[in-house]
């Protein structure tokens, strides 16, 4: 089987890939009905891959994901491992550089929303410009509007995903609201 350290090296977003594996019919276990629970997922089988091959390569990625993918080389080439996986867990989201152990530690010691895109990086870009701008002597109707575009290009750049998107609107409803005294 794959882990998924090896399966992120072969494979990006964006390629066509045929896959090749033995379906299994998902049991019980332990008094949990797993079975049950990933058919309420919309899960029937389970799929033990033999082998992945490659079809087509994604060659056209956006410049956007080719600006994520610089940023977080720059970063891998900036800090030695594991600070650079941190640094890219916080700023970007990325789990990719992580060990599978790492990822496991998070998950025992209850701090994988660190490295999760939410408030937490929305708080931070929030907290970064209001004090750059601040510092400028930008006004306070310009600075809002200012910090509300960053909001907005952080979470293209990121990639837009739901947890994020739902931490800008609520992160710029709460700036906003803060200039209008609310």
């Amino acid at each position: 089987m794959f882990q998924l350290r090896s399966l992120a090296d072969l494979v990006k977003k964006g390629d066509w890939v045929e896959v090749d594996c033995i379906l299994n019919q998902p049991k019980a276990f332990s008094g949990f009905a797993y079975d049950k629970y990933l058919y309420s997922q919309g899960v029937d089988k389970l799929c033990k891959v033999k082998n992945i091959k490659k079809i087509n390569q994604q060659e056209d990625s956006s410049w956007l994901e080719k600006s994520r993918i610089a940023f977080a080389s720059k970063i891998k080439a900036l800090w030695p491992r594991p600070t650079s996986s941190l640094a890219a867990g916080l700023l970007l989201g990325t789990r990719e550089s992580f060990s599978q152990k790492v990822l496991q530690d998070f998950s025992r010691a209850g701090v994988t929303h660190i490295i999760a895109l939410s408030g937490f990086n929305i708080s931070i870009l929030i907290i970064f410009f209001e004090k750059i701008l601040v510092s400028l002597y930008i006004s306070k109707k310009i600075r809002v509007v200012l910090v509300i575009i960053a909001i907005i290009l952080f979470t293209a750049f990121v990639g837009a995903g739901a947890s994020i998107v739902r931490a800008s609107i609520m992160g710029g409803i709460a700036y906003a609201a803060m200039y209008w005294g609310r």
